[in-house]
């Protein structure tokens, strides 16, 4: 199997998902209702998309196709994640390097759910 990417681009769910060989999805996601500085965007149609297209931080999910669960991560996905983390994030899922991956995200899993927003995702 080759690494593929399936792009999400509609109202409610745009990102993406790369799906690598070792059977590991990434999804990407930066919606409207995804974790992300996006969360409360007022998106209902094509033209709501074109204006509110921009993020700085997106909300990541890791799946395994072999097991069919999330994996990785204490909950299911993880939010505000700052886009300058992502091609790490990206190298470290495709590779199946686990301890590394969860290296870059450690300060988010040291903060309450809580106390991530917006602000101190920047």
């Amino acid at each position: 199997m080759k690494t593929t990417l399936t792009p999400t681009i509609n109202p409610a769910n745009m990102g993406f998902t790369l799906s690598f060989p070792n059977g590991l999805d990434l999804s990407v996601r930066y919606g409207h209702m995804s974790y992300c500085d996006m969360y409360n965007a007022d998106i209902k149609c094509q033209n709501d998309i074109d204006e509110h297209i921009s993020t700085t931080n997106v909300e990541i999910a890791v799946y395994s196709r072999l097991n069919n669960e999330f994996v990785w991560l204490p909950d299911q996905v993880l939010g505000y994640v700052k886009l300058h983390h992502l091609s790490a994030i990206i190298n470290h899922v495709s590779t199946s390097n686990k301890d590394a991956f969860l290296a870059v995200l450690a300060d988010y899993f040291t903060q309450e759910k809580t106390e991530i927003s917006v602000d101190t995702a920047l």
